[in-house]
């Protein structure tokens, strides 16, 4: 549940008390290597979520597409449909989730800057 690590982050970072700020941005700026990779917490966070993001909403396009197209034949039994029209609902509240998780993970990293910043001043 990667929206829980970023909301936690934002709180951090918001939370006007210097030390607690600290406390956040080196969470937010740890270096993470693997292998050739090097990142830090944020994009190895940001990064997965834009996949999984980019993935539902091709499944769901799909799954939709299939679901109206069984919904147009007549012969579609009444279960496969409401099975199918499941499927649809799975994947569009999976893009609602990694959506919401994708921004709270770039705001994270643009507060952490930003306060990175601030404090360097």
């Amino acid at each position: 549940r990667s929206h829980f690590g970023s909301s936690a982050l934002c709180i951090l970072l918001l939370s006007g008390v210097a030390a607690v700020e600290r406390i956040g941005v080196s969470l937010c700026s740890a270096k993470v290597e693997i292998g050739p990779l090097k990142t830090t917490v944020t994009g190895l966070c940001f990064v997965p979520v834009c996949g999984l993001l980019i993935q539902e909403s091709m499944a769901g396009h799909s799954h939709r597409s299939a679901w109206q197209e069984a919904k147009a034949n007549a012969r579609v039994p009444q279960d496969r449909l409401m099975e199918m029209r499941t499927q649809v609902w799975r994947h569009e509240r999976n893009f609602w989730i990694f959506a919401i998780a994708a921004t709270l993970w770039f705001v994270v990293w643009r507060l952490s800057s930003i306060v990175r910043r601030a404090r360097s001043d």
